[in-house]
This record gives C-alpha cells, structure tokens and sequence, in this order.
C-alpha cells in the first residue's frame, strides 16, 4: 500500500516530457526557459497589527476590529500563465485555464477553481521549491495588502486612480488597452513591495 501511494506521488509531482494537449486553441507556455524559483519573488511581511473590516455600514466588512499578524512571506506578484502552465506540463494540474487572448506569458492565471488551486498547483509548488506555500487568510491578505500603513486602498500611498491599478478592465480604453487583465507588476507596487493587491484580476 505504501509502494503504491509513493507510486502515484512520483507519477504526480515528478517532471513528464509528455506535452499536454488542449481542446482550443490556447497554447500552453512550453518555451519558458525561466525555472519554478525564477518565477517567484518572496516577500518579507513583517509582524504588527491593523485594524481589520470597516466602520461603514456594509454588515459585510463588520466588525472593524484590531487583529495581530505574525510575519509571514508572500509572493509579491500574481502566479502567471507562465508558472501555471510548468504545473499542467508537468501533468500536476489537470486543468488548463484560457487565457481569453492576453499574454500567455507574464498575466496573472485566470479561469481557475478553488480546488485547481489547493488540490493540484499549491501541492506540485511545494514539491517544486521544497517550501510551504498556503492561500493567506483574509487577515493576512488584507494586512499584506495595507502595506502597514493602514491605507484605504492597496497601492502605493492608498489613493485609487488608473494609473495605480487595473480596477475596472471590463471598459476597454478607459482603464487598460485591451479591456483585461495585463501584465503583473505593472503598476506601483504597495509599501510591502505587493503588486496588484487592488484589482488585475477580479
């Protein structure tokens, strides 16, 4: 039994040559000469306290409360195209998102679930660089994304305009060329050294 459960571990997480195949017409990133660990930047989230939820009305940003926060390390960008498709190529991740003609290289991922996330890419990822990487919870991101300065909104200084975040890409020209998401890090990163904690993708 333990052969077997080592067996299907090896068949999961171990590098296949075999290429994978798509029904449409989205083509995986097969040329990306850039290892797992060259696609991820870490960043030092040191410990503190915030003050968590809102005084507004809204029931669904209540109880503003203080919440004390341990450090922590977080990618500093979206995971791309690029490092989902080494999961799918290496046949850890099953599904193979499109990417609705952005650029298959540097966008952040899109069309995933959940479960895409916590069952295949988290698991291949951790094998991958031999850390412990988890989704933060929502004091976590919320405090990450403040920059430790208590900001409105997850930008540089925490004021929100188009040339800080891609906030509303569904009206093309106005807000972005194309009308979605683009390139991670290409707008000013929050104090934490975080990008697009503020929209891209939504």
């Amino acid at each position: 039994e333990e052969s077997q459960l080592l067996e299907d571990l090896l068949d999961k997480y171990l590098v296949r040559k075999d290429l994978v195949e798509t029904s449409y017409g989205d083509p995986l990133t097969v040329n990306s000469p850039r290892s797992v660990m060259e696609l991820i930047e870490l960043v030092e989230i040191p410990p503190g306290s915030f003050f968590m939820g809102s005084t507004d009305a809204n029931p669904d940003e209540n109880p503003y409360i203080e919440i004390a926060i341990g450090a922590f390390k977080m990618m500093s960008k979206e995971v791309t195209f690029e490092l989902w498709d080494k999961c799918a190529l290496d046949r850890a991740c099953s599904h193979i998102p499109q990417d609705n003609g952005g650029d298959r290289r540097s966008s952040p991922v899109v069309d995933i679930a959940y479960e895409d996330v916590t069952e295949d890419f988290i698991p291949w990822l951790n094998a991958q660089t031999e850390l412990d990487f988890y989704l933060p919870s929502e004091a976590q991101w919320e405090y990450a994304a403040r920059g430790g300065l208590q900001l409105e909104y997850p930008t540089d200084d925490g004021k929100l305009s188009a040339s800080k975040a891609n906030y509303n890409g569904d009206t093309p020209g106005f807000y972005n060329a194309t009308g979605h998401s683009v390139a991670v890090g290409s707008y000013p990163a929050n104090p934490y050294g975080l990008y697009d904690m503020g929209g891209n993708v939504w």
